[in-house]
């Protein structure tokens, strides 16, 4: 994992000075800033993932299959990957993964809507019909953070039984 940070970290920082139009800088002043308070967040990942690991924190999973039994969890949240990697991820793939984690949780956001360019992902709408058709209640709710230009909502899935 350190490694794979060390690979792509540089990445990251550099597609953020590259589209800086996209992001609020008012909280965070900078891109250095950004670089700084990032790494500080993995540092803290990576000097607990051996502990957190052995003591059943960290589980290795990948949707749209979770290792966990029904209703695990009362919450999961998807955060910059739903409707963020739309361009990448295939509106089936949503899907799944909605009805796996709503498997596993009573309920489950999603944050932002937004995809990486900060438009409202393409799925956004598709996914609220489908969730409607079957009966699964879903709302938007602004959220008191917006790093990405936009991204301040998320969407607010939960089943009733």
């Amino acid at each position: 994992i350190k490694n794979k940070i060390r690979d792509t970290f540089s990445n990251v920082i550099a597609q953020t000075r590259k589209n800086i139009e996209k992001f609020k800088w008012d909280k965070i002043k900078d891109i250095d800033e950004l670089s700084r308070i990032r790494m500080a967040a993995m540092n803290i990942f990576l000097n607990d993932y051996e502990k957190g690991s052995k003591e059943g924190r960290y589980v290795c999973a990948e949707l749209p299959k979770l290792p966990f039994n029904d209703n695990e969890f009362d919450l999961v949240i998807s955060a910059h990957l739903l409707f963020f990697y739309s361009d990448n991820l295939s509106i089936e793939f949503h899907k799944n993964s909605i009805i796996e984690m709503l498997r596993v949780a009573k309920e489950v956001r999603i944050f932002p809507i937004v995809d990486i360019n900060s438009n409202i992902s393409k799925y956004y709408k598709e996914i609220k019909n489908w969730l409607s058709k079957y009966g699964i209640d879903s709302c938007l709710e602004s959220v008191n953070y917006e790093f990405q230009i936009g991204g301040n909502e998320m969407l607010k899935i939960w089943r009733n039984n």
